[in-house]
């Protein structure tokens, strides 16, 4: 059998050069304190503190918990995630008779054995419904350029014409035809708190880390025998 192949498309990225101290127009913190404390949960958030700023304080629905987080970090590799050099035998699957389609995690033997059609390597998330593999698919010959002009019209200073303002940042994309979907029941089967593709995409308008699993060049991943 095949090995599945998925195609992961780039997101922009914009430095977050000359912040000031306790500012966090980007929203940093949240994501230093879902790396921590729960990746996919957007009720955690965080907040600048400590000396110079280079802490971020952790809540969950605006209470205070866990332990201080930096405000930038490298964050270690989770094979958890299906992009990169790595080997894993989790897929994402989904069954061709479900109407909904509905993705989600398993083996690449148990999804032969139940008649699963393969959707990319490594555990469901947020971009693998049908309709964002698909948007991924038919705009990868331009959807870098797309989000790149999207981005950096959302993120530059407001003196040169940036808007800081996501809604006309998922409008840009929309408008430019980079749908991915906005609703977080079509990809988790317990939405509550979840991010939707677009979610996530808008999430890393302004730089790239290796925990938001985007990277700046395509890169095919695949699933290896076992």
């Amino acid at each position: 059998m095949a090995a599945g192949v998925v195609l992961c498309v780039s997101v922009a990225v914009v430095g977050l050069a000359n912040v000031g101290v306790g500012e966090d127009p980007f929203r940093q913190c949240d994501r230093q304190c879902r790396d921590a404390y729960g990746f996919y949960d957007r009720a955690i958030t965080g907040e600048r503190t400590g000396l110079l700023g280079r802490n971020c304080a952790c809540s969950h629905k605006g209470q205070r918990f866990g332990v201080e987080q930096p405000w930038r970090s490298r964050q270690a590799w989770n094979e958890s995630f299906w992009c990169g050099n790595f080997s894993t035998s989790l897929v994402c699957a989904s069954d061709p008779r479900d109407t909904g389609w509905t993705p989600r995690t398993t083996t690449r033997e148990e999804a032969a054995i139940q008649g699963l059609a393969v959707l990319h390597c490594g555990e469901c998330a947020a971009c693998s419904t049908m309709q964002d593999l698909l948007v991924l698919n038919s705009t990868r010959e331009f959807a870098t350029l797309v989000v790149t002009r999207c981005a950096t019209a959302y993120a530059k200073p407001k003196w040169v014409g940036g808007h800081r303002n996501v809604e006309q940042l998922r409008k840009c994309m929309r408008e430019a035809g980079v749908g991915f979907s906005e609703e977080p029941a079509a990809a988790w089967a317990k939405p509550a708190n979840k991010p939707s593709c677009m979610d996530c995409w808008t999430g890393a308008r302004h730089r790239a880390r290796r925990a938001q699993r985007f990277e700046y060049s395509r890169t095919s991943c695949r699933c290896p025998r076992r």
